[in-house]
């Protein structure tokens, strides 16, 4: 059997490769501190990020193909954030770091909020190791939200996931920013520290710059809360296949970067180890 875990080295060591800082610019200057006290990178910005922490909810179908409960090939999709519960329980809470330079290097986060939403993320249950399953992620899509008022949202950002992995209770998510479908306004909110083709803004820096399917780079790390994790039996679907419900509570953080060439190609070999992780009979 070969096994998803095989893979992990390959999606860890691009950990590395996605860290780069970066800083929030919502366009108010909320705090009314002036750059560069705070070490603010302007007026309306916040000081420069290494990463970003969140909580969030999830709920997910998997659907045993064989008929003998949850094991290898059988399939899962699975939805998260703003799509399954409220701001307050699915949010990014900081950064880090956070306020570390004064009480005003975030720029009044807290009057403003970030979030983010999964639907229907594709999967694949690739072995089951000391009873948990072991699930590689196909593409999908996380939706980046802000609000002003904790009620209306604007996606200012889409990420297009591009694959990943669970390891027992850490997962892992990979992807790249995408402005295809996006609202208007906000589309600058992050910001490389170093700027790309005279661009630092990633909407710029994606709408300018080569290559911009490549041009910025997420990961998510985060771990499942296994004392709120629910297994239940869901019923059977079309084809008379048993359905199972798995819903949780989720904790991590995510990282960004604008690679070099040769960082997207270390990356990509991670997800084709991913990808070519499978099942041997």
């Amino acid at each position: 059997m070969n096994k998803i875990i095989l893979a992990l080295p390959f999606i860890l060591a691009t950990q590395s490769v996605l860290a780069d800082q970066f800083y929030l610019d919502p366009g108010t200057n909320y705090d009314g501190v002036l750059a560069p006290n705070e070490d603010k990178v302007c007026d309306t910005c916040t000081s420069l990020k290494d990463e970003f922490n969140f909580i969030y909810q999830s709920t997910s179908t998997i659907t045993d193909l064989d008929g003998n409960g949850i094991d290898a090939g059988d399939l899962i999709s699975t939805e998260g954030g703003l799509s399954v519960g409220a701001l307050g329980s699915n949010q990014i809470l900081g950064f880090n770091p956070n306020e570390s330079f004064g009480n005003d290097s975030n720029n009044g986060y807290g009057d403003w909020a970030l979030s983010f939403s999964i639907t229907e993320l594709p999967g694949i249950v690739t072995s089951i190791v000391n009873d948990v399953p072991i699930i590689a992620y196909g593409p999908g899509l996380l939706e980046m939200f802000v609000t002003f008022d904790g009620s209306t949202f604007n996606n200012f950002m889409d990420i297009a996931l591009t694959g990943g992995a669970t390891a027992a209770a850490s997962s892992y998510l990979f992807g790249g920013a995408d402005f295809n479908d996006v609202d208007a306004g906000y589309n600058n909110l992050f910001n490389s520290k170093n700027p790309v083709c005279n661009n630092t803004g990633l909407f710029d820096i994606w709408n300018n710059c080569e290559a911009p399917t490549n041009s910025v780079q997420f990961a998510f790390d985060f771990n499942t809360n296994l004392l709120t994790t629910n297994f239940a039996e869901a019923g059977v679907d079309g084809n008379e296949n048993n359905l199972f419900s798995v819903t949780s509570d989720h904790d991590g953080s995510g990282v960004l970067s604008v690679p070099e060439p040769t960082s997207i190609a270390i990356l990509g070999l991670g997800l084709l180890g991913l990808a070519g992780a499978r099942r041997r009979s």
